[in-house]
């Protein structure tokens, strides 16, 4: 299980819980799994980073957002370098 406070959508702070359902027959040992659920909101809503822990966390977050930034950056510039060949080659024929 994966618990993060962190989340793409407009609420950022969300508890997601993934469960691959069983066959409609085997439905009854899902009741276990759905039990817990109440539990782990419970713990995680209670836990609390140290400083040490939640400095560690950020900096991880803020090399991956630099790596994102990054290819985002390289694509673009890709795409800007593939138009402006491309012009070349219509002036090139013109």
């Amino acid at each position: 299980m994966h618990f993060s406070d962190q989340h793409p959508g407009t609420h950022r702070k969300i508890l997601e819980f993934m469960f691959a359902l069983p066959h409609a027959s085997n439905m009854a040992d899902m009741t276990r799994l759905i039990a817990l659920v109440p539990y782990y909101i419970d713990l995680i809503g209670k836990y609390k980073l140290s400083s040490q822990a939640r400095s560690k966390t950020e900096t991880a977050r803020a090399k991956v957002a630099q790596e994102a930034y990054r290819e985002l950056q390289n694509a673009r510039q890709e795409a800007l370098q593939q138009r402006r060949r491309s012009r070349w080659k219509r002036l090139q024929q013109n």
